[in-house]
């Protein structure tokens, strides 16, 4: 019997099947779809069920009286009675729904749940830069099934519409530093001058919390060196300061 030769063929060896970068970007965006469909269940079904109560409706009074008196500086609860208890920007886009569909609950009630929607999904970003993919969805998925988040999120206050801007401030500083986003660096500064033109100067809150971030992770340098972290913050000052 003569000797055994083995040959190994290389040609037949199996390739990978699976490509990673693709399948974790096939993973995220079949989690973004899921997360918008639950908000989209939760959040804007029930815009249009019962009336509006205390401070959603003289919210929506406040609006109506934009489109009644012609007047997009001052706000008026009634068209003799100025209203100053809170800022501008939520009664100005409520009122260019008003103007666009004619006045209803749904559209008094449109953006409040539009940024229940956007905090959700800011989160699970935020989450995912940290954690792997499912824990950003179950963070996501927790957060849109919560009773308070859910209930002030789709009846027109102002919480809904602040708790976003606070959170994009956050995402804006976790982008800039996980995913090295140059333009990402002017979240936090627009948002927050959106915030505080929304409900007011709670939002200056979460640049400390960013301030703290940054130095528990070793990135204050790597953030506050970005120009356009500065240049965010002119804009929101030069957006919430005429006010």
């Amino acid at each position: 019997t003569g000797p055994i030769h083995i040959v190994w063929d290389m040609s037949e060896t199996p390739a990978p099947t699976q490509d990673v970068p693709q399948q974790s970007t096939r993973a995220r965006s079949s989690h973004w779809k899921a997360l918008l469909l639950l908000c989209a269940a939760l959040f804007l079904t029930k815009m249009w069920d019962g009336i509006l109560l205390e401070d959603p409706a003289r919210y929506a009074s406040v609006s109506r009286c934009i489109l009644d008196t012609g007047d997009w500086v001052t706000m008026h609860e009634t068209p003799q009675r100025p209203y100053f208890n809170k800022p501008p920007l939520y009664f100005w886009l409520t009122a260019i729904l008003f103007k666009l569909f004619g006045i209803s609950v749904w559209a008094a009630r449109f953006w409040s749940a539009l940024a229940g929607i956007g905090t959700v999904l800011l989160l699970y970003d935020i989450v995912r830069a940290y954690c792997d993919e499912k824990t950003a969805l179950l963070a996501g998925i927790s957060l849109a099934l919560t009773n308070d988040f859910l209930r002030y999120s789709h009846v027109g206050r102002l919480d809904a519409p602040q708790v976003f801007f606070m959170t994009m401030m956050l995402w804006g500083y976790v982008r800039a530093v996980k995913h090295r986003s140059s333009w990402a660096a002017l979240a936090p500064g627009i948002a927050c001058g959106l915030g505080i033109l929304t409900k007011g100067p709670v939002a200056l809150l979460m640049l400390p919390v960013i301030a703290l971030a940054a130095l528990v992770n070793h990135e204050a340098g790597l953030f506050f060196r970005r120009k356009l972290f500065w240049l965010g913050l002119l804009m929101g000052a030069a957006i919430a300061v005429p006010w």
